[in-house]
């Protein structure tokens, strides 16, 4: 949940592309608009186009037993 916080820059309780593009420049990585769209797609089960806590636990829980 920290980590999801961290990313979440305007507090609204959901990751947009725009903040998961900044939260990679500030750990020196860099995330083109394909590479956000497929991180997205990957995690947004409910299809609103943003990552929810529940669906960024989730993803982390499933990356993390492969």
């Amino acid at each position: 949940q920290v980590i999801f916080e961290l990313i979440d820059r305007n507090g609204d309780g959901k990751l947009q592309g725009k903040e998961l593009q900044e939260f990679a420049q500030v750990i020196d990585q860099e995330l083109t608009e394909a590479d956000v769209h497929s991180m997205i797609e990957e995690a947004d089960s409910n299809h609103d186009d943003v990552i929810d806590l529940d669906e960024f636990i989730t993803v982390m829980k499933k990356n993390r037993d492969s």
